[in-house]
Parts: C-alpha cells; sequence; structure tokens
C-alpha cells in the first residue's frame, strides 16, 4: 500500500528471524498491531520462523508479541 515501515530492530540469523522495537512510554496496545505487522511482513517474504517483541526501555521489560 506504499506505507514505509521500519522496525528498530531486525536479526536474521540461521532463517529465523527476531524483530524488536524499542519503546519508551507506557504500553499501548497500537504497539502490539505493529510488531504484528512487522512479522507478517517477514513471513510474506518467505520466513517461517519470525518471533517479535517489545523492549520497553524505561522499564526495562520486554513482552514477546509473536
Amino acid at each position: 500500500d506504499g506505507q514505509v515501515l521500519r522496525p528498530d530492530r531486525v536479526v536474521v540469523c540461521d532463517g529465523k528471524v527476531s524483530i524488536v522495537d524499542y519503546k519508551f512510554g507506557e504500553h499501548h496496545p497500537s504497539y502490539i498491531r505493529q510488531l504484528k505487522k512487522y512479522a507478517d511482513i517477514w513471513r510474506r517474504m518467505g520466513y517461517q520462523d519470525v518471533s517479535a517483541s517489545i523492549w520497553y526501555v524505561q522499564k526495562g521489560e520486554v513482552v514477546d508479541i509473536v
């Protein structure tokens, strides 16, 4: 659809994709939708093993999404 999406970090190793997005505020449902969209894009590119996480930097908390 022409939208530009830029996850903060993507690591591809041995066919596995790990996506991490850094957040500095409070939890918000839109963040989960954002990470699911990133993961879906990588799956459509042919990667089967895709994980996505949000790192709430100030809280030191990591939330696994998919």
